[in-house]
């Protein structure tokens, strides 16, 4: 199972190259591409060729580096999305350009949230949220196809969205029964929903789970820690990924911060992609 990271964990160096030799050197196999998830970036702003150019160069480094660009994030937007056509029309332009860069950087994964048309308000509608989420996802798997990349819907923290646990994110996905639509699991989000997830995994299983968020937190707030440092039950997790033969990258979303950590934190995700641990490690998530 490869070992991949979020390309933005590292707080330090400031530089992108450097850092990703960082990321190597700690013995990552690849990376999260999160450049086109935030679209209020100086990247975001540049015309599309330019756009493209700067992602095939950024490509062709971290091939010469031996690091797979193992999935990346669709464009994601604060509070309700896709609450109008023109909402989910924009949203759908920028994920489209997110595509092509998916195309251009040569990665097959992209995690996208569900859209929030009602944000997380309480009494939604929840025909009226599948119902738009099942357009706006059916039309970007659509293209996505096209540009040979499957969409992974992930589980989201908030309680009062009816398209938010692992157990109705399958179920969406399940019933629209596209071939490159499948899940993407967030380990922190199951915690804040009270969800195990190695249970959420053997949920899900290995036809449907193909993209990993895995960080964790003390089951209240989305704090983004390493493994081992919040509430998550990692061994179970780990045998979880074992008994469905998971394929994918053992992928953390979380920002490990001095070197100790950093260092303890890409042994424990070894240890999770099936890796023996050290036995600090051990005493710690067990």
């Amino acid at each position: 199972m490869l070992v991949s990271i979020v390309d933005n964990a590292y707080p330090t160096p400031e530089n992108y190259p450097d850092r990703i030799l960082l990321l190597k050197r700690h013995g990552y196999q690849g990376v999260d591409f999160q450049a086109l998830a935030h679209t209020e970036t100086s990247l975001w702003q540049l015309p599309e060729a330019q756009f493209l150019s700067l992602l095939k160069d950024t490509a062709d480094f971290l091939g010469e580096q031996g690091m797979a660009i193992a999935q990346a994030h669709a464009p994601m937007q604060p509070g309700p999305t896709g609450a109008t056509p023109e909402d989910r029309k924009r949203q759908f332009d920028q994920v489209h350009r997110a595509l092509k860069g998916c195309q251009t950087l040569g990665c097959k994964i992209m995690a996208i949230h569900p859209l929030l048309p009602f944000g997380n308000d309480p009494g939604q509608d929840p025909e009226a949220v599948l119902g738009i989420n099942m357009a706006f996802l059916g039309m970007a798997a659509d293209y996505a196809r096209f540009y040979g990349v499957t969409l992974c819907l992930e589980n989201l923290p908030h309680d009062h969205l009816p398209l938010s646990t692992p157990m109705a994110v399958r179920d969406l996905v399940e019933d629209m029964n596209l071939p490159n639509l499948k899940v993407c699991l967030d380990t922190g989000h199951c915690a804040m929903r009270g969800i195990p997830p190695g249970d959420a995994v053997r949920l899900i299983g290995p036809q449907l789970l193909q993209c990993l968020h895995v960080h964790d937190n003390d089951g209240a707030r989305d704090q983004h820690l390493p493994p081992g440092e919040g509430v998550v039950d990692w061994t179970d997790f780990r045998q979880a990924l074992l008994d469905i033969h998971f394929q994918g990258a053992l992928n953390l979303e979380c920002n490990p911060k001095e070197e100790t950590q950093q260092l303890r934190t890409v042994q424990v995700a070894q240890w999770l992609a099936g890796g023996l641990p050290p036995s600090a490690i051990h005493e710690k998530t067990s």
